[in-house]
């Protein structure tokens, strides 16, 4: 039976959704095809942390169901943050990687 995903409201500089519960477990690649087959956006880094934040730090958020199941994953095992290293004779640049 496949996972009922809803969407819970983090607190950022706009308005941000990101699906619960969340999706895997399985590799890095899998997951991301995931997320877009379902299509739902990848997660930046601002988004990873602004979850970070609120599962940590907002006292009305942070014992919330899908909050401590965050801290739980952050404990047990990874976050991804998709991203692409692109190396050049002047060091690396890091970019997104929304396709994965």
């Amino acid at each position: 039976m496949e996972k009922q995903t809803q969407r819970i409201m983090v607190p950022h500089d706009e308005e941000l959704n990101l699906a619960y519960p969340p999706v895997g477990p399985n590799n890095y690649r899998n997951v991301g095809q995931e997320l877009l087959q379902k299509g739902l956006a990848i997660p930046t880094g601002d988004d990873i942390a602004s979850l970070a934040y609120a599962a940590y730090c907002n006292p009305e958020l942070k014992n919330k169901a899908e909050f401590q199941k965050f801290r739980e994953i952050m404990q047990k095992k990874m976050i991804w943050e998709y991203n692409l290293a692109l190396w050049t004779s002047q060091g690396v640049y890091v970019i997104q990687d929304k396709d994965i």
